[in-house]
């Protein structure tokens, strides 16, 4: 059984062995997917209620009454191209983060599983893009997709499932032709057991995580991301070490 302050040790062995390079790539990681255990909240959002948006709709649709034709087809024209805007640009969003930015997530990934071994170099960033694209793109688009599914059914579902799909950018990082399917099943089953100990392990940077926000995320950037993100890369070689024996 792996022990988290052992993990943490490795973790920060090999973060100082690499510094400047885990600080870059810890650094785009924030940027791009956010970082610490505050951010695990983004994967597990959920609308709550809408009253107040329902209300006040409801008025103004009331305050149409005495308005002229000509206005109100002004005003849905308007709200027409909005909507239009807003859809495009989510379309265009959605593309740019499963074409250009979930690659980079494994890249991430395979940087810190490699450092973990002996300092990596950044080529490592851009390992999604040459081995099997389109196997990352579609294996990580189905991990977002498996993860929002389970947000629907609230918050603790939605944080249980985040950590049973965790491994998946490493495991995609060491075989970039697997299933998408099967990773996201190797993952779990990696995970079996191991998902509330992680959890702790997360746990234990809440209070870096904290300070951070007293640092303008100073800190988070030139000491605890990088270092957050070395002990993830022992975690995945110790669960699967644990899944393999």
């Amino acid at each position: 059984m792996w022990d988290r302050r052992e993990l943490k040790a490795r973790g920060m062995a090999a973060f100082r062995a690499n510094y400047w390079k885990c600080v870059l790539v810890g650094l785009i990681h924030m940027l791009i997917f956010g970082g610490g255990f505050l951010s695990v909240r983004n994967h597990v959002n959920v609308n709550n209620g809408g009253g107040t948006q329902s209300g006040s709709v409801t008025y103004h649709i009331n305050n149409l009454s005495g308005v002229d034709t000509e206005t109100l087809k002004a005003f849905i024209a308007l709200s027409a191209a909005i909507v239009g805007i807003a859809l495009i640009w989510g379309i265009i969003t959605f593309f740019i983060t499963e074409l250009l930015l979930n690659p980079l997530k494994v890249g991430c990934a395979r940087f810190f599983r490699e450092n973990s071994d002996s300092p990596a170099g950044l080529p490592e960033l851009i390992y999604g893009y040459k081995e099997n694209f389109w196997n990352m793109v579609k294996t990580v688009l189905l991990q977002d997709i498996f993860e929002w599914l389970w947000a629907l059914l609230f918050i603790i579902p939605g944080i249980v499932k985040f950590y049973s799909y965790r491994m998946v950018p490493y495991i995609l990082a060491e075989d970039p032709n697997i299933g998408s399917l099967e990773a996201i099943s190797l993952s779990r089953q990696m995970m079996n057991g191991n998902k509330w100990k992680a959890f702790k392990l997360d746990l234990s940077y809440l209070g870096w995580d904290i300070l951070c926000l007293f640092t303008a995320g100073i800190l988070a950037v030139f000491f605890v991301k990088p270092y957050h993100e070395a002990a993830n890369a022992e975690l995945y070689k110790a669960v699967k070490a644990e899944f393999l024996s």
